[in-house]
Formats: structure tokens, C-alpha cells, sequence
């Protein structure tokens, strides 16, 4: 995906659709020591601020979308422009057209995005917009906190990127899960992990310079099926248990306090992507 995600330690950066196969659960579950891995700049992301964080994804889903400019000169002509992920193949001028005249949807990824924040939040995750402490990292997941942070600007790339970020670490979530509790560190599912020189790219980040053999597993993992936007809650349905593990609540809403925290012995974070940062 646009970024990249690496796991040292403690700390992991980087279908049915809907949440309520995850079974019931209080809608923000964490235990108490959470509030020590935040900030002063981070906020948590709670259900009231989610329609903010919508707002910005439909600014950078109307950046995303195909646009037509005029060449200048005597030859004349359009040029068509549009930002494609990474591992894409590139599209056509009658594709590009169809969707300059037909903007694509991005219903589905909005589905995706909300049910996830509502199935991590009901399993004990805390969301976090805050910038991740891996340099570099445009998202990371925090087992031993069970804290997922998200950059603040990881939204201005629209639903598409946001979505598979957020699935990315979803998948992340699931494989802390699999190793017995929500803030284990994560162990591979056995996911499909087929090699391709993107995968290999997005491996060769700064990010992943020490992760161990087991860790890049994870991230090979991760990286291989975030674009299986029905994978992830699967996975969480079928690994995790929603507030398992955890002591102590707060309702939805409220912050989890802040002040400095301990940086975890191991994450796994989602560098951002190259070129111009996100506006």
C-alpha cells in the first residue's frame, strides 16, 4: 500500500462487512494502562469525531479523482491526470474518461472504514489520530497498549487509501489476536503471501531495516491482503474476542488522558507514502 508497516517489539505501525458478528461488547474498552501510551498530541478518535475524519476523506477523494487538463501549444490536446496506487496496472484513456464522466464510488470503503473503527473499538482497541513515533510511518499498532494511531493526515489520500491502511492494520489486530490475547505480539495468520517486486519495495523501507524474519512474515502478511477489504473483519471475528484481556472502561468520547509514555519494546508501523505529503 502507500506506506509501509514494521514490528520491533511492541508496537506494529502501519465479506460481511458489517461489525456485528464481532458479538456484543461496550462500544470503548481498553485497559488502564492505554492512557499511558498517549500523548499530549495525540486525540483519541472517538465515534463523535468521525464525521470530521469523513469530511476529510471526501476532500481527498475528490483530489483523487481523474481530471482533464488542456495541453498548451499549437498540438493541442487533454491530458488526463489521476494518482494510481502502488501495484496498480496503469489504466487506459477510455477507462480514465469513463471515470472523468462517471466519478467512481467509494461506498464500499466507506462501508469497510466504518465497520472496522466500530469492530476495534468493541474488541478494546483505542483510536488514535496522533503522529506515529515511527519516523516515517503514516500509521502503527501498538499490542501492548492496544493502541492503533493513525497520522492525521492519512485521510487527505482519500477512502481507497484509508480503507486498505485501516485493513492493513485490522489484519495486524487479528494477528495479536491469534497469539492469545488482543495485546500479544502479532504471529502470522498463514495468510497467501506471494511475492511481487511491490511487495518487495514496500519491504525494503526504512522502517523494516531490523525487523527479524517472524516480523517480516507479519508484514509480508499485511501487506499482501490489505486490498481484501472483506479479510480483515473475518479475521478479527474469527481470532479475537471483543474486551478480552482488558480491565477498565471509558465511554465512548472521552479522551484516554495523556501525558509521556513508555514506547513499547516492538511495533509495526505503515510508512507513508513517497512523494508531496498528503494536503
Amino acid at each position: 500500500m502507500d506506506g509501509v508497516a514494521t514490528i520491533t517489539g511492541t508496537l506494529l505501525v502501519l465479506a460481511p462487512l458489517l461489525a456485528a458478528g464481532l458479538g456484543p461488547g461496550r462500544t470503548w474498552l481498553r485497559q488502564a494502562s492505554a492512557a499511558t501510551a498517549l500523548r499530549p498530541q495525540d486525540a483519541a478518535l472517538t465515534p463523535s469525531q468521525e464525521l470530521q475524519l469523513f469530511r476529510q476523506l471526501d476532500q481527498g477523494d475528490q483530489r483523487s479523482r481523474p481530471r482533464m487538463t488542456s495541453i498548451p501549444g499549437p498540438g493541442g490536446g487533454v491530458a488526463i491526470t489521476y494518482r494510481r496506487e502502488p501495484g496498480e496496472t496503469p489504466l487506459t484513456a477510455t477507462q480514465l474518461r469513463r471515470l472523468v464522466a462517471n466519478p467512481q464510488s467509494y461506498e464500499k470503503e466507506r462501508v469497510v472504514i466504518t465497520a472496522l473503527l466500530q469492530a476495534l473499538r468493541r474488541l478494546g482497541v483505542t483510536l488514535v489520530l496522533g503522529p506515529p513515533r515511527k519516523s516515517g510511518a503514516l500509521a502503527e499498532w501498538e499490542p501492548k497498549t492496544a493502541v492503533l494511531r493513525i497520522r492525521p493526515d492519512a485521510a487527505n489520500r482519500g477512502s481507497r487509501s484509508f480503507a486498505r491502511m485501516l485493513n492493513h492494520e485490522a489484519i495486524h489486530v487479528a494477528q495479536s489476536c491469534s497469539s492469545g490475547r488482543l495485546r500479544s505480539m502479532p504471529k502470522p495468520l498463514g495468510l497467501p503471501r506471494p511475492a511481487s517486486a511491490v511487495l518487495d519495495r514496500q519491504l525494503s523501507h526504512r522502517v523494516y531495516a531490523s525487523a527479524s524474519p517472524t516480523e517480516r512474515i507479519v508484514e509480508q502478511e499485511a501487506y499482501a491482503n490489505h486490498n481484501r477489504l472483506d479479510l480483515s473483519l473475518q479475521l478479527l471475528r474469527r481470532h479475537c474476542r471483543p474486551g478480552a484481556g482488558q480491565t477498565g472502561s471509558s465511554e465512548s468520547g472521552k479522551r484516554a488522558g495523556s501525558g509521556p509514555g513508555r514506547l513499547p519494546l516492538s511495533h509495526l508501523s505503515i510508512p507513508a507514502p513517497a512523494g508531496p505529503p498528503p494536503r
